[in-house]
């Protein structure tokens, strides 16, 4: 019995012992399969997603490799191709990047006008010869730098900054740059327009430059023609005009009535060639520098007051009401009051001549900041809106059904004598509703 007992003790032993032993070597191969099984699945996960990490930084040289056949595989294949793809579709936007630069570069380089493109902070980003050669830099050097470091005029500047943060041009009233060289002066039109994508982001703007030195030298010399030829007429015209004056009053019971209309009709032609001499001589002068202004302080109310007077007569004549309207302060600017009252006199007469028996006029100043806006408003027949934007160029006239006459010289005069004193003026106006002129000028 005891011999029984030790023996199925060691077989309990050997059992429990090789029971063990099976036990961890099934634990072991079962532990090493499953970390084969778990390398063979993660691999291609982690592969695939230092791919996906890859593209997503713009790197599309990828190739997976799964030599499975399941649905990891598939998954990888797409994501070669994809990365294939995208390559190819960067490659093709590049390229077409590129060749529309260099398109665009091509078109500034050729263009005959100065050309330059700034971006949003007016740091310059294109800009051709031509620009160059007026700013007097070379085009690398002025690249990345900000527009006041190669142009120093403050007033193309201000436009600029203008267009670049409104996305709109601006309204020019003086739009010739002037550069100033050793032995010759240039004059450029500018011309400013934005920059917008397809979302109407402003990301910049384009300044244009035209040379019209030319131009310029040409109108010079026609100016100082007209001014030459208008004095050489001066004298003349006087001579004539009073020979005729003469032979009207001592042969007035002497001529027919038909010689009498002639008489007078050629009194009249005299004196209107004189009157537009005489203005010839005015916008010359102006235009050229030498029309002496006399600043001094006077009241507002008082250019209004002596201009309407000026036109009272007149205007009861032709049974048209002059309203006037001043200011209920009477504030003070520093003008020469015969120039303003010029051109006060002007506008209202020309309003009287395009105004119906009946109708009114309406002459009025407000106050604006540092400026003095007076008006003159009609109730006429109104300026079409082809008209509007060079009513003040010299011998512009409106083609009405009324034939008022006149050179076309007076608004251009109006438009220099308002500018010789710093201001501006402009026409509102609609067909059939009337016109109304308006002008500043700065307060003392």
């Amino acid at each position: 019995m005891k011999a029984a007992s030790e023996n199925a003790q060691r077989i309990s032993s050997q059992a429990i012992w090789s029971m063990e032993l099976a036990g961890a070597t099934a634990a072991g191969i079962g532990l090493g399969f499953s970390l084969l099984l778990t390398r063979r699945i993660v691999r291609p996960l982690t592969e695939m997603t230092a791919a996906t990490g890859k593209i997503a930084s713009g790197e599309y040289d990828i190739a997976l490799q799964v030599e499975t056949k399941d649905e990891l595989a598939t998954l990888a294949r797409e994501i070669t191709t994809m990365s294939q793809k995208l390559k190819a579709f960067r490659d093709l936007n590049v390229g077409k990047v590129i060749v529309e630069k260099q398109r665009s570069d091509a078109i500034v380089q050729s263009i005959a006008d100065g050309i330059i493109v700034v971006d949003s902070e007016l740091k310059i980003i294109a800009i051709n010869p031509i620009a160059a050669n007026i700013a007097n830099v070379k085009s690398m050097l002025a690249i990345d730098n900000h527009f006041l470091d190669v142009f120093s005029d403050r007033s193309v500047y201000q436009h600029l900054k203008r267009t670049a943060k409104t996305g709109k041009s601006p309204q020019l009233e003086d739009d010739i740059l002037t550069v100033e060289r050793e032995k010759y002066t240039l004059y450029y039109k500018f011309a400013v327009t934005p920059v917008v994508t397809k979302t109407e982001e402003v990301v910049g703007a384009i300044l244009l430059l035209q040379d019209v030195t030319k131009l310029k030298e040409l109108d010079n010399l026609k100016s100082e023609f007209v001014a030459t030829a208008s004095h050489e007429l001066r004298t003349p015209l006087t001579g004539m005009a009073m020979s005729l004056n003469l032979l009207a009053e001592t042969t007035e019971d002497k001529l027919s009535r038909s010689e009498s209309e002639l008489l007078d009709a050629a009194v009249e032609d005299v004196e209107r060639l004189r009157g537009l001499v005489n203005d010839l001589l005015d916008l010359s002068k102006i235009e050229s520098g030498k029309l002496k202004l006399d600043f001094a302080d006077v009241r507002v109310n008082f250019l209004l007051d002596k201009a309407v007077s000026a036109l009272k007569i007149q205007a009861e004549q032709n049974q048209v009401a002059l309203l006037k309207q001043p200011l209920s302060l009477d504030i003070k600017t520093k003008v020469d009051a015969n120039k303003i009252i010029w051109v006060l006199t002007n506008l209202i007469a020309n309003a009287l001549r395009y105004s119906d028996p009946g109708g009114e006029i309406k002459i009025g100043a407000t106050s604006r900041n540092s400026w003095i806006e007076i008006f003159v408003s009609d109730s006429g027949a109104g300026i079409p809106t082809e008209y509007q934007n060079k009513i003040f160029d010299k011998f512009v006239q409106v083609e009405t059904e009324k034939d008022v006459g006149g050179s076309g010289l007076g608004l251009a005069i109006c438009k220099e004598m308002v500018q010789a004193h710093g201001g501006r003026i402009w026409v509102d106006s609609r067909v059939g509703e009337g016109s109304t002129f308006t002008f500043t000028i700065p307060k003392t």
